[in-house]
């Protein structure tokens, strides 16, 4: 039975991979019917539209084996590896929502005079972008507490093991 903790990180992972999958297939799908114009600055942002919901979707996908099969103490080092590899991937795709965060208030709220007081849209974006953040700084930190959590499971095990 996992404790309550795991099961929140399992939904929320869970969450995490059907939004970007749907993000991806939606951004593939835009991209199809209409390409744009094939300048570098648009094709960077493109490929970078589409990586960062994929790091999100593998990254998750990698949360969910670890949780449902290697809890509590079913070590695999090269699984380990690979979660890490991700885990700093997803750091940096944090770090341009928090990026693209910053830049979303200063935006925002930066010059009353052009401010549309009955548009809203830039606050659901804005809203949007702090609750990608926050959960994602969420599932970070719960990803380090599962590979630890699995680790020093494993090296107990191993002990009892050799102990008998």
């Amino acid at each position: 039975m996992l404790p309550l903790k795991w099961k929140i990180f399992r939904a929320f992972n869970y969450i995490y991979l059907v939004i970007s999958l749907i993000t991806i297939v939606c951004i593939i799908y835009a991209l199809i019917k209409q390409p744009p114009a094939a300048t570098t600055t648009i094709i960077i942002s493109n490929t970078l539209c589409i990586f960062c919901p994929l790091i999100f979707a593998i990254n998750c996908t990698i949360n969910i084996y670890l949780l449902e099969k290697c809890y509590p103490e079913g070590y695999r080092k090269k699984l380990h590896k690979t979660a890490l590899i991700f885990e700093i991937l997803w750091w940096i795709v944090l770090a341009l929502i928090l990026l693209g965060f910053i830049v979303g208030i200063i935006e925002e709220f930066g010059d009353p005079e052009t401010d549309d007081p009955t548009d809203k849209s830039g606050l659901w974006v804005l809203l949007l972008l702090f609750m990608l953040l926050s959960t994602g700084i969420y599932l970070c930190w719960m990803q380090i507490a599962l590979r630890k959590t699995i680790r020093r499971n494993f090296e107990n095990a191993m002990d009892n093991f050799l102990k008998n």
